[in-house]
């Protein structure tokens, strides 16, 4: 979704993200198709950025001439390689080397894809007290259902650890 990301769908006045279309790669189509026809009716929605967010898309558009948030140098959307490419820059960073200039440094020890960032913010969410219907619209799933038994397991093992610690306590106020 974030890679079928258009301008025009960037409200800078509302501060309003709109997914609309995302970015499809398929054996055929290497350089990526966008595809307008979302899984869900619940994929199109309305996603506030933050002011952090906001500031970044700024300054991107500025030395944008694409039509595309993420874009190739003539202005197409990423192909898959220079998607897998792009990616891979992330796990690194040029950092200055002690009196030699430049060096690169890992900045992750573990393989990551984006789909496991996108699981790694839901859960985030979750964790931080936000409904099952917020992070529902958020992700674009169809039904609460679907978030809760994608991130179910989560939510368990969180709630076991807090009903343990209840336990403690109140056993703990009963024996005094």
């Amino acid at each position: 979704e974030a890679l079928g990301l258009m301008w025009k769908d960037i409200d800078f006045n509302t501060g309003m993200m709109t997914v609309d279309r995302s970015l499809v790669y398929t054996l055929e189509h290497r350089e990526g198709v966008i595809n307008p026809l979302m899984k869900t009716d619940a994929s199109h929605r309305k996603i506030p950025m933050s002011p952090e967010v906001i500031a970044v898309l700024r300054k991107m558009k500025s030395y944008s001439d694409s039509l595309y948030v993420f874009s190739m140098k003539d202005g197409k959307p990423l192909s898959e390689s220079s998607f897998r490419r792009m990616w891979d820059l992330i796990s690194y960073r040029k950092i200055g080397g002690p009196s030699t200039g430049d060096y690169i440094q890992k900045t992750l020890d573990f393989d990551v894809h984006p789909h496991q960032l996108r699981h790694t913010c839901c859960t985030r969410w979750i964790a931080s007290g936000m409904t099952a219907k917020e992070v529902q619209y958020l992700m674009g799933h169809a039904t609460a259902d679907m978030t809760m038994n994608v991130y179910a397991e989560y939510l368990e093992s969180q709630h076991l650890e807090s009903t343990a610690k209840k336990i403690t306590a109140e056993t703990l106020r009963l024996a005094t």
